[in-house]
């Protein structure tokens, strides 16, 4: 059985989301990520993606998928307390993987 799929790219990027629309406040409210692929290139075919919050070792593993239409699939996360966190994401289907990371305060 032959499956293709679309790579995961090196040009993907992450960064908080933080506008005057947009803002949040750890922990009173989620904070968001955004992922962008820089290049133009194709969304990557059966995607998944494990996330490392930067709050507790343990991380979750699930579909990296843009519902918003946009290319730019958003996560959000709920902190206990306030401070710096480092955020670590993996990118990966069976063809290709990256890590991307990012930094919440």
């Amino acid at each position: 059985m032959l499956i293709v799929q679309y790579p995961i790219l090196s040009t993907w990027t992450v960064q908080p989301i933080i506008t005057p629309q947009n803002a949040f406040w750890i922990p009173f409210e989620d904070a968001k990520i955004e992922f962008t692929e820089t290049s133009g290139g194709t969304f990557p075919t059966d995607a998944f993606i494990r996330v490392l919050w930067g709050d507790h070792p343990s991380t979750y593993t699930i579909p990296f998928m843009d519902t918003s239409g946009s290319n730019k699939p958003i996560l959000q996360h709920k902190y206990k307390k306030g401070g710096n966190y480092n955020i670590t994401a993996y990118i990966f289907n069976s063809v290709s993987g990256i890590t991307v990371s990012c930094q919440v305060m």
